[in-house]
């Protein structure tokens, strides 16, 4: 039982839209069956925008989901790393996604994963994402641990992932402040 008058569902980890549009319709259908008196269900989903389409985000507008994207920059610092299992490349795709989510008006953020490229072009991946329109972003860094208790060489540098950030607080206190959430910065408020 949820002590709270919100229930929050948060579909994260693996790919959630390869369960399907049908599985997620029964879901919300179970959780309308089941919702207890005076509470809520929020519906979170983060996904890689790959399979997201005009279905999927009616869907999404519909039911009031909150989506996260993931996105690593532009395409060049994208694509090193987020590859379909074919080998495609996703950017082109996941722009595309983030774009109808913004058009069916769904609460949207993006996560960015910071790895040994993109941190090294902070700059670039800010002005990226503020291009883009991005209201609501977020950084996390990319630590791939070793057997030998290191990490591998695609992680971001502790030294570099700092810069990166300090690098995007001041362009963003001098002239976004107000206008993009970045939650790594509000957390720390």
């Amino acid at each position: 039982a949820c002590p709270k008058n919100l229930i929050l569902f948060s579909w994260h980890g693996g790919e959630p839209t390869l369960l399907g549009i049908d599985y997620f319709r029964r879901i919300v259908e179970l959780q309308r069956k089941y919702l207890p008196v005076g509470r809520k269900i929020v519906n979170a989903m983060q996904t890689n925008g790959t399979l997201l389409d005009e279905e999927w985000c009616h869907f999404l507008a519909m039911e009031s989901f909150h989506v996260g994207i993931s996105m690593d920059g532009p395409r060049e610092l994208h694509d090193g790393y987020r590859v379909t299992k074919s080998e495609e490349y996703t950017h082109k795709r996941v722009v595309q996604s983030y774009r109808l989510l913004r058009k069916h008006r769904i609460i949207c953020d993006v996560l960015c994963v910071v790895h040994n490229q993109n941190v090294r072009r902070p700059t670039a991946v800010f002005r990226f994402f503020k291009d883009l329109g991005v209201e609501y972003l977020q950084f996390i860094p990319l630590v791939v641990p070793r057997e030998d208790g290191g990490v591998s060489e695609q992680s971001a540098p502790p030294d570099a992932y700092g810069n990166f950030l300090c690098k995007i607080f001041d362009e963003w206190v001098r002239y976004d402040i107000g206008r993009i959430v970045i939650q790594n910065f509000d957390e720390a408020t």
